[in-house]
C-alpha cells in the first residue's frame, strides 16, 4: 500500500527524472511499490500530464519492464471516454521506463465509498454501466484487466450536480488473449499466471482465487463485486476473518443478496442481476460486458427517480492534497510486484494461505471420520 499523503514535493531541475526529455517534472504526487508519480508539463506545449516512472532499483528487472510495456501498449490501443488516456511512454536517461498519462482531477471510487459508505442505487448502476463500457472496449482487443476494484476506478470532478465520469486506471497486471484480436498487445515474455493467485482477494473471481485459467468473465465478476459494494456498503464476503477464508468464500460460498445490507430498497430484479454476475461458474454469469450493461440499463429505465449524490468537492486549501492522493492511488501496487514474480512482504502468500486452509479442513474431516468409524 502507499504511504499517507505528505507535503507536496517541488522538483529541483537538477533532480528532474525527466531531464533531457520533452517533459519536465513539476512536483511529485506520490510513490508506490513499483514507481513514482509526478505532475509533469510538456516543455514546449505547456500541457500538464502525469508521469509514472519505475523505481531505479527495479529498472534492470526484465519482467517488471515487460509489465510496464504491456500496460503502456494496453492503454495505447484503447481510446475510450471511460479509460485513462496515455500520451506517451519511454525511458529516462538512467533507463527507467515511464508512462505519460492525462491529468485527471477528482478522486477514486474507493475514496468516495470511504466517505459515503453506500451510493444511491441509480448512481451505483450508472457508474457500473460506465465501467462495463470500458471493459467491453478492452475485452474486444483481447485485454483482461484482472484488477477491477474501487481503487482503480477514478471519478472525474465535473462540477456541482454532475455525477462525474468514471475512468478505469492501471493495466499493470492485465492479461492478454492474443487469439481474440490482432489489435491485442504482445503478451508478457514470461507469464506469471500458472498456479499463482494474482489480484486483490476482495475482488477476485472464483477461478482467479483458485489460480485457474480465466477469461473476460473474471472482470465481469469483479464488476459485480464493485456494484455490490456500492449498493450494500460492504462486500459479500466481508465476514471472512482471514485472507485464506476470503479466497475460499470467493470460490465456494454463495453471497447474500445486497438488499440485505443496503440502506435504500433494492428491487428484486437488481438483486438478481448482481447475484447473476457473482455466479461461481463463469458459464452462469453474464457472458459479455455489453450483455451485463444492457441488463443494468434496462433496470435503470424502470427504476424510480432518486437523487444522485456525490461527495462535496474539496475545499480550495485541500485541492492539491486530494489531487496528490488520487494520482498516488493510481500507482502500481503490491499486487503488481507479486504478478511480476518479486518478493512482497505479506503474512503469507495468497496461494499458500488457501492451500493451508484446505489442508486444515481435510485433516479435521479425516479426524471426524476416524472417530465415527471407531465408535462402531
Amino acid at each position: 500500500m502507499l504511504p499517507a499523503p505528505g507535503p507536496i514535493e517541488a522538483i529541483d531541475p537538477e533532480d528532474d527524472p525527466l531531464r533531457g526529455l520533452p517533459y519536465r517534472a513539476i512536483r511529485k504526487l506520490g510513490a508506490g511499490g513499483m514507481g513514482e508519480v509526478y505532475l509533469v508539463e510538456h516543455r514546449q506545449l505547456g500541457r500538464q500530464c502525469v508521469a509514472k516512472i519505475l523505481h531505479a532499483h527495479l529498472a534492470g528487472n526484465p519482467q517488471i519492464a515487460d509489465r510496464v510495456r504491456l500496460a503502456a501498449q494496453a492503454l495505447g490501443r484503447i481510446h475510450h471516454p471511460h479509460i485513462v488516456s496515455i500520451i506517451g511512454a519511454g525511458s529516462t536517461s538512467d533507463e527507467r521506463p515511464f508512462i505519460i498519462m492525462e491529468h485527471l482531477r477528482g478522486h477514486t471510487l474507493e475514496d468516495e465509498l470511504a466517505k459515503c459508505g453506500q451510493l444511491p442505487l441509480r448512481t451505483a448502476l450508472e457508474y457500473t454501466c460506465q465501467l462495463l463500457r470500458a471493459l467491453a472496449a478492452t475485452h474486444a482487443i483481447g485485454i483482461i484487466h484482472r484488477n477491477v476494484k474501487p481503487g482503480k476506478l477514478f471519478l472525474c470532478d465535473e462540477g456541482p450536480g454532475h455525477p462525474g465520469t468514471l475512468k478505469v486506471l492501471d493495466f499493470g497486471i492485465a492479461r492478454v488473449m492474443p487469439e481474440v484480436s490482432p489489435l491485442a498487445p504482445q503478451p508478457l515474455v514470461v507469464s506469471t499466471d500458472a498456479g499463482t493467485v494474482v489480484g486483490t482477494p476482495e475482488y477476485l473471481s472464483p477461478e482467479a482465487a483458485t489460480a485457474k485459467p480465466l477469461d473476460q468473465r473474471a472482470d465481469l465478476y469483479a464488476a459485480g463485486l464493485v456494484l455490490y459494494r456500492m449498493v450494500a456498503g460492504r462486500g459479500p464476503f466481508d465476514h471472512a476473518p482471514t485472507e485464506a477464508k476470503l479466497l475460499a468464500a470467493q470460490a465456494n460460498e454463495e453471497p447474500a443478496p445486497p438488499s440485505r445490507f443496503a440502506r435504500e430498497p433494492v428491487p428484486p430484479d437488481v438483486d438478481d442481476a448482481i447475484l447473476r454476475a457473482l455466479r461461481k461458474s463463469p458459464d452462469e454469469r453474464f457472458q459479455t460486458a455489453d450483455e451485463m450493461r444492457a441488463e443494468l440499463e434496462r433496470l435503470l429505465s424502470v427504476l424510480p427517480e432518486s437523487p444522485r449524490r456525490r461527495s462535496s468537492p474539496p475545499q480550495e486549501g485541500k485541492e492539491r492534497e486530494l489531487e496528490r492522493e488520487a494520482h498516488a492511488k493510481a500507482e502500481i501496487d503490491v499486487d503488481d510486484l507479486a504478478a511480476a514474480g518479486l518478493p512482497v512482504r505479506r503474512k503469507m502468500s495468497n496461494m499458500w494461505l488457501f492451500v493451508a486452509a484446505a489442508v486444515i479442513t481435510a485433516t479435521a474431516t479425516a479426524a471426524i471420520v476416524a472417530l465415527l468409524v471407531g465408535a462402531r
